[in-house]
């Protein structure tokens, strides 16, 4: 019997989320095609498709589902500093979902869709998180992740396709590709200034809790999942956590002591914020997956990632 050989469409191929999952494909050998609207340099490219999916027309030109069997979605406009930032998250994380399910209307063979939203659309941040409690969202970046589910479940029955919704959590790993500036995110904007300036500087309650998970992780939870038919129930809503939760001074901690294993140096914490209320704790919980799919996790931790951006750092 012929083993099942995926074909897979990534939409955001070229961000921090899509770079890990594309270099995991391309070195298991799965077929994939990565869309992005600008095109751009990687060691880890199989197909390339140029499309904006905020443009209806150019989906139903471009798109063609009779060449896939799954579409992994991770195209999101999340850079919330920006000015007019919900609208250009309601055209690229609403509208540009939209466009692409309905590229399922009258089509015969239906890829599987699998959606990264994030965790956000729970708005709590303590506690036990699981996919029972109901959706909440805050902000423009929760919102417009909430919105495509819906429009996932909504679509689902009227078009005939199958889904997979991940709420992704805080995900970490070096920004290996040069494209991809994501120096900004927590975790790597300490690691930086630790590199940079000998100092970490932190503005807010360093008891604030957060689960980290590794993008190793992810990418290998995608590629197990692409490989085995029916790895896990389809139709339904996963956690796609760490369970790995730290405040930030344990974050710290973590930093300084692989900034002096690296360079022999210590490292001075500056803290702006008088705020050290105890936060509850926090618990995201990914028991609904993991009961399908098991991976190894011994390599994908925290320190070693940390070990990994220092010596990125160095030779750039």
């Amino acid at each position: 019997m012929e083993s099942f050989k995926p074909n897979v469409l990534i939409t955001g191929a070229g961000g921090y989320v899509g770079s890990y999952i594309r270099r995991y494909l391309y070195q298991h050998s799965i077929r994939f095609t990565s869309l992005v609207r600008n095109s751009f340099d990687s060691d880890f490219h199989d197909q390339l498709l140029l499309c904006d999916i905020t443009s209806s027309v150019e989906c139903k030109l471009k798109i063609n589902l009779q060449d896939y069997t799954h579409i992994i979605h991770l195209a999101s406009y999340n850079e919330g500093f920006e000015e007019n930032y919900h609208e250009k998250a309601i055209d690229v994380n609403v509208k540009g979902t939209r466009n692409l399910l309905e590229l399922y209307r009258n089509q015969r063979n239906k890829p599987v869709f699998i959606y990264f939203s994030t965790f956000h659309v729970y708005g709590v941040s303590q506690g036990e998180i699981t996919e029972h409690i109901a959706a909440n969202p805050k902000n423009d970046y929760s919102i417009t992740h909430f919105f495509s589910e819906i429009y996932l479940k909504q679509l689902c029955h009227e078009l005939g396709l199958n889904y997979i919704i991940f709420r992704l959590t805080n995900g970490y790993g070096v920004p290996f590709e040069k494209g991809i500036n994501k120096w900004y995110l927590l975790l790597n904007d300490l690691i930086l200034s630790a590199f940079r300036n000998k100092r970490i500087t932190i503005k807010s309650n360093p008891a604030i809790k957060r689960d980290f998970i590794s993008l190793n992780y992810v990418a290998k939870i995608i590629g197990n999942l692409l490989l085995k038919r029916n790895a896990i129930p389809l139709n339904e809503i996963y956690n796609l956590s760490g369970q790995n939760t730290l405040d930030i001074n344990q974050i710290v901690y973590l930093i300084a002591r692989e900034y002096k294993a690296f360079s022999g140096n210590e490292i001075e914490v500056e803290y702006l914020s008088t705020d050290r209320t105890n936060t509850p704790a926090l618990n995201v919980s990914s028991e609904k997956l993991r009961q399908y799919i098991t991976i190894d996790e011994k390599e994908e931790n925290l320190p070693n990632s940390i070990k990994e951006m220092f010596n990125i750092l160095k030779q750039l």
